[in-house]
């Protein structure tokens, strides 16, 4: 079962979530972007994977990290969403509109994995799909970082713009990115509101 948390669906109205994030972020929205990419390892010339970019903002900072000699990709379902986020973005920027468990890049083609706000609301049933495809996507070495709101968050977690956020529990994303094969898997508290998990693809050496 999906849990819904909108009353009003933001994924219609780009500006409407940009204004939902920044509040999320309390004012700080870029350098908590640029901390979670730091986290991620993103370095420039890198190649990122963005899924449920949204308007594509931390897609954007990303593309701006990786630099010329890199490029990021967004992954949102929302058309408006991705019209959005390709107007705001860099020329090494580039979105799709696809569902994250049906979209597959080419296995060992990205440095680093990120989905922000988004997890929870992938279906639940295609999460281990989800990250599944994101370990294969993967590098030796690469990493993928999952950030949530978290749970028990006052008014807003009780109230007319979000529901359901007792279900994130973001050690059941932790347990999940380890079932899907990732190793020196850590939860990492990227403000009052929000937390995240990281995880890194093994690095398999012969001999």
């Amino acid at each position: 079962m999906v849990v819904k948390r909108w009353v009003v669906d933001p994924y219609a109205y780009p500006e409407v979530y940009r204004f939902f994030s920044a509040a999320v972020f309390l004012g700080r929205r870029r350098r908590c972007y640029r901390s979670m990419l730091d986290v991620a390892g993103v370095r420039p010339g890198h190649a990122v994977l963005d899924l449920g970019c949204g308007p594509g903002i931390l897609t954007a900072l990303a593309g701006e990290v990786c630099g010329p000699g890199g490029h990021a990709v967004g992954v949102d379902t929302s058309p408006a969403m991705v019209r959005h986020a390709a107007s705001q973005a860099g020329a090494n920027c580039r979105f799709v509109v696809a569902a994250a468990e049906e979209y597959q890049a080419p296995a060992g083609s990205v440095d680093a994995v990120v989905s922000c706000l988004a997890y929870y609301d992938f279906p639940s049933a295609h999460r281990p799909e989800i990250l599944k495809r994101a370990f294969t996507t993967l590098r030796p070495g690469g990493k993928v970082l999952i950030v949530e709101l978290r749970p028990n968050l006052g008014y807003l977690g009780r109230g007319p713009g979000a529901v359901g956020l007792a279900a994130n529990n973001i050690s059941t994303v932790a347990m999940a990115l380890a079932d899907a094969g990732f190793g020196e898997v850590e939860v990492i508290r990227f403000g009052p509101l929000v937390h995240g998990v990281v995880g890194s693809k093994p690095v398999f050496r012969g001999g």
